[in-house]
């Protein structure tokens, strides 16, 4: 089976990185996925972890993988109150307090898992007197704010269950309708209160009374009223002497919470001015110090940095983030950094920081492949130019401007170097030609070099890896066990080993080669042999390595992969069955396995980072290995990998920290 790899470009970036710069990709849910119903309004991590959706058909608790679904049962018993669910918030006793549309307030009893419809104290005269919930907040301990439809608030202590009522109220105080309160309890413990009908006010807990803060509509000369209030839809806190707040139809404000000074930023595409419902935002998320994902009615999710002023537009189709959608309602930032969406009809989208963890060469905006290589076989970087070898030929990636072009198609690279004293030109092993090739990068031309003598006319021959000696010389890895030693100025054979010619030499084909200068070393690994170390200088046999020797534990050796040198000093062997490290005061081997915590035992690179972690591609994807405590942690193509499976020789990477797979 021909195995179809895409090359990679390994990048570790902070959290904050990952969502302001780079490819991103959004997943989704849906009813399809067990959600009980497709529109969004309110979403809500709790203290257990759990992610809650609120449908217009029901409550949903997501664990990561199921859904549990609440509904209102027809006898009442322990069920929520109603099924169209607005607001979600958790109390300082780890109950749900959830805002709905028909019918008040419910509670979630999570240790019961059950509803109670709230009504309040019954030894007191306030009882809650409103159905439609508009927005629902614990704002401090034994305290939760509940808006509704007819612009009152509700003060609800949560010990006594005692309700206390609030009218928002404005100089001209007109008549509206609210479907959307918002609350917010700053730096400073102020509490604000937004209302989309009303605009902003600042709450005093003392006096239980509510002061409108005179933000005006400056967007209005063009809908009717001049001295209507800004309606809120959304409140967050900037500094602790700023506010945010999105707005119906004037975008993002940015409050001095000082002198109310305000600064309105447009999110209209092209800055026109009447391009719709562009500036009316159901919600946003502040993403890190200056970046905002935005939510608008018709243009869909805008990326918005508050510093610049510089605005992006996800529903862009040419990007390919599966974010093609404009009807968003709700938003929210867990504790792990993932941003959830709620929509109007299509469900939840959600993005994961760490699933763009690895940029994939191509195009960054619509992340298709562009390689014309079909499966990577070989990997090498010189100056900003990347070559990737496998079959269909040789490409060309120019990591600039982001090109890629074939460059050859007429053989298989196995492995691509270049050697020192040759500037200018590349040197590839190639797979079943029985030759290898030197490649004048500038001229584009090449040329054939026959290590033994004369252009190979037997049967399939594969090299496998080309490794730099000294003197112009170099170790060709081939097959069948066949070590060479090559003089490429003089283009002279200098040495040869194989099972033939050297009894005890090991069989196999020979992929793996390092010279361990410090101890005059050419360890050499054979896909089905074992490992043999010799003294490069005179041929003498070191150590062998190899799993039919009785007595030996080194049953990895069937399937070696590569072997590296970490920085300081130890031998490191990915093979078939595992990852090994070699102890030279034992000569034995210490072996790391899936049950260690490797996501599969095929180790095909090995890269080293400059904190001496280890990178890892495997048959499951990659994996990120800490030597000193022995810890693992996996990555698949949910993390922005491409594709779970690697190849061998199929890894790269240079001094400038540049990690290729």
């Amino acid at each position: 089976m021909v195995k179809k790899l895409f090359i990679l470009l390994l990048v570790i970036l902070p959290t904050v990185l990952l969502y302001a710069d780079g490819y991103i990709r959004f997943s989704h849910i849906s009813s399809n996925d067990g959600l009980s119903q497709n529109t969004v309004n309110a979403i809500f991590k709790d203290s257990r972890g759990f992610v809650w959706f609120g449908t217009n058909d029901g409550l949903n608790r997501f664990d990561g993988k199921n859904f549990k679904v609440y509904q209102q049962s027809h006898d009442g018993s322990n069920s929520i109150g109603a099924n169209a669910i607005t607001g979600i918030t958790e109390d300082d006793e780890n109950r749900l307090w959830i805002g709905t549309k028909q019918n008040g307030i419910s509670i979630y009893y999570p240790e019961q898992d059950s509803f109670v419809v709230f009504h309040g104290n019954p030894n007191t005269s306030h009882k809650p007197i409103e159905r439609y919930v508009s927005g629902i907040r614990f704002v401090k301990p034994n305290i939760i704010l509940a808006g509704f439809s007819n612009e009152t608030i509700e003060i609800i202590n949560t010990r006594t269950f005692e309700v206390k009522h609030l009218v928002l109220k404005t100089q001209n105080n007109y008549i509206t309708y609210a479907n959307r309160i918002r609350f917010l309890k700053d730096e400073r413990g102020n509490i604000w209160i937004g209302s989309d009908s009303k605009g902003l006010f600042l709450f005093d807990p003392t006096t239980m009374e509510a002061h409108h803060v005179p933000i005006f509509a400056i967007h209005r000369k063009g809908y009717g009223y001049t001295d209507e209030p800004v309606g809120i839809t959304d409140i967050k806190t900037f500094d602790k002497d700023h506010l945010l707040l999105s707005t119906y139809r004037t975008g993002i404000i940015l409050l001095n919470t000082n002198n109310y000074k305000y600064k309105q930023f447009n999110l209209v595409k092209n800055q026109q001015p009447k391009s719709g419902n562009s500036n009316i935002i159901s919600a946003f998320e502040i993403i890190n110090d200056s970046i905002l994902w935005v939510e608008t009615v018709d243009i869909g999710l805008v990326k918005f940095n508050i510093n610049t002023e510089k605005k992006e537009y996800y529903n862009d189709t040419t990007k390919n983030n599966n974010l093609d959608y404009n009807g968003f309602l709700s938003i929210y930032k867990d504790d792990q950094g993932i941003v959830w969406m709620g929509s109007n009809g299509m469900g939840v989208f959600y993005y994961n920081p760490l699933s763009s963890m690895f940029i994939t060469a191509g195009n960054l905006n619509t992340r298709e492949p562009f390689l014309h290589v079909k499966s990577v076989r070989s990997i090498y970087k010189s100056g900003n130019q990347l070559y990737v070898g496998g079959y269909t030929g040789l490409d060309k990636i120019d990591l600039e401007n982001n090109s890629c072009t074939q460059i050859l198609n007429t053989f298989y690279p196995y492995y691509i170097t270049e050697l020192p004293g040759d500037s200018g030109y590349l040197w590839m092993a190639l797979e079943g030609g029985g030759d290898i090739i030197r490649y004048n990068m500038k001229s584009r031309h090449y040329e054939y070099v026959a290590p033994f003598g004369s252009r190979y006319k037997g049967d399939w021959l594969t090299y496998f890896k080309i490794l730099p000696y000294h003197d112009s010389l170099f170790w060709l890895g081939s097959i069948k066990g066949q070590l060479l030693l090559y003089n490429y100025k003089s283009r002279k054979l200098i040495n040869y080993f194989s099972p033939d010619k050297n009894p005890g030499f090991i069989k196999g084909d020979l992929v793996a080669l390092y010279l361990r200068k410090n101890r005059n070393q050419l360890w050499v690994g054979s896909l089905t042999d074992g490992i043999i170390v010799l003294n490069p200088e005179s041929g003498k046999v070191l150590h062998r390595f190899i799993d039919k020797d009785k007595g030996s534990n080194m049953y990895f050796v069937n399937s070696v992969k590569t072997i590296v040198e970490d920085q300081n000093g130890n031998i490191w062997v990915g093979t078939g069955n595992g990852l090994y490290r070699f102890n030279d005061s034992t000569a034995n081997f210490k072996g790391y396995f899936i049950h260690d915590g490797l996501p599969n035992n095929t180790i095909y690179g090995i890269l080293e980072d400059k904190k001496n972690n280890f990178w890892l591609s495997t048959n499951k994807g990659m994996s990120w290995f800490n030597p000193r405590e022995e810890l693992f942690i996996n990555f698949d193509y949910k993390y922005g990998l491409q594709d779970n499976e690697f190849n061998t020789n199929a890894y790269f990477s240079d001094t400038t920290g540049f990690f290729c797979f």
